[in-house]
């Protein structure tokens, strides 16, 4: 009986996640439909590619995103796939676009699967366990001023980003001194560490290390767009509805 609810267990927590594809020529296409197949046991969910209808992830040909027929929701997480020779890192910092969101043609594997990976966390409002290996213990310092793609214009990331600059700060005090949420925190330090622009320093012997502020299950990081609610309820609550339809 045990091992039946565990399978259970773990059949809900890989409800399937929606792929759409748009615009995308039938190279890109076919190399995302084999790498998912090929990550089937690193990602925690089943994906499933479609071209209509709500998705977890739309991924567009160039920088704009057409009208999708019958999407009523936004989506986790939106990808660009530009042309090949082009600096996708510096074609994000530019146009205010996170970094990781936008890739390059030919789709390169372990780009596409970092991608999903973080919409995956989205999805289910964990910190990424590679976020949380990496601080562990540590404290933050910014190397330079973030580039102003980074920043989005908010008064908060400007905030966290002026803390950082001048001291190193480890989680906890970063939120008491900026008094921003937890989860922005987290979505701000993520987002300079993937830009390289983070300096870790170890926490110095005798205390142990800091332990990481836990956050609530619920809790996705900051987006600048609303969504509904979030969670492994939710979702599968919108899967089903989607499956009925």
């Amino acid at each position: 009986m045990s091992g039946s609810n565990d399978e259970m267990e773990t059949q809900l927590m890989r409800w399937p996640l929606r792929l759409l594809l748009q615009g995308l020529d039938a190279r890109d296409e076919s190399a995302v439909r084999r790498f998912l197949a090929r990550a089937s046991r690193q990602l925690k969910h089943d994906w499933q590619v479609v071209h209509d209808g709500d998705a977890d992830v739309v991924m567009v040909a160039g920088l704009e995103v057409d009208t999708v027929r019958g999407m009523l929701e936004p989506p986790l997480m939106t990808l660009h796939v530009v042309p090949p020779g082009q600096d996708s890192r510096a074609l994000a910092w530019r146009t205010g676009r996170a970094p990781g969101s936008v890739l390059t043609s030919p789709l390169q594997f372990d780009a596409l699967v970092e991608a999903l990976e973080c919409a995956e966390h989205c999805a289910t409002g964990e910190v990424p366990a590679t976020f949380t290996q990496l601080s562990a213990g540590c404290r933050f310092r910014l190397r330079r001023w973030p580039p102003a793609g980074l920043l989005w214009d908010d008064a908060e990331n400007l905030r966290l980003a002026s803390f950082l600059l001048t001291r190193s700060l480890d989680l906890e005090k970063l939120m008491r001194l900026s008094n921003v949420t937890a989860d922005k925190c987290v979505a701000f330090i993520t987002r300079m560490a993937s830009a390289n622009l983070l300096h870790l320093e170890p926490v110095g012997t005798g205390a142990g290390p800091a332990a990481l502020p836990t956050l609530p299950p619920s809790a996705a990081p900051a987006r600048r767009t609303a969504r509904a609610p979030g969670g492994p309820l939710n979702a599968m609550r919108r899967w089903l509805r989607l499956a009925s339809r």
